[in-house]
């Protein structure tokens, strides 16, 4: 095993963790994950931390940086999808005062920490040169 595949390794099983992790603390909800806030965002993430899995089983580590990309964006894509929606009255009251008081939990720094490994290792760091 070399650095290519330790990272590329680490980088897919952390992002495929961190859509389980808690990614904001909101009063009355509690923690919620990945899953919770943006369900279609969060099963994109797994399945491209899948994709990366097998791209380093098949030391195709050019295109890491590929998946490692694309989860940023489906990442930032779900976050700011996550509160929309058509809201009205109460409901909106309620959201708007619960999205003020929520706080952001550490499963999006692994997320963070999972892209990066991602992209280091599809751009060749940690690559032997002859």
């Amino acid at each position: 095993m070399n650095a290519r595949d330790a990272l590329g390794i680490a980088g897919s099983l952390l992002l495929l963790v961190g859509v389980f992790m808690p990614m904001v603390r909101v009063p009355v909800m509690g923690r919620l994950s990945y899953f919770e806030i943006a369900p279609e965002a969060g099963t994109v993430l797994a399945l491209l931390a899948g994709l990366g899995m097998l791209l380093v089983n098949a030391r195709q580590y050019r295109y890491l940086w590929i998946v490692g990309a694309a989860s940023l964006g489906v990442a930032a894509f779900g976050l700011m999808r996550s509160g929309g929606g058509n809201r009205s009255g109460l409901v909106q009251s309620l959201t708007d005062m619960a999205s003020r008081s929520a706080k952001l939990e550490w499963g999006l720094a692994v997320i963070a920490v999972a892209v990066v490994l991602l992209i280091v290792a599809g751009a060749g760091f940690g690559a032997r040169r002859p």
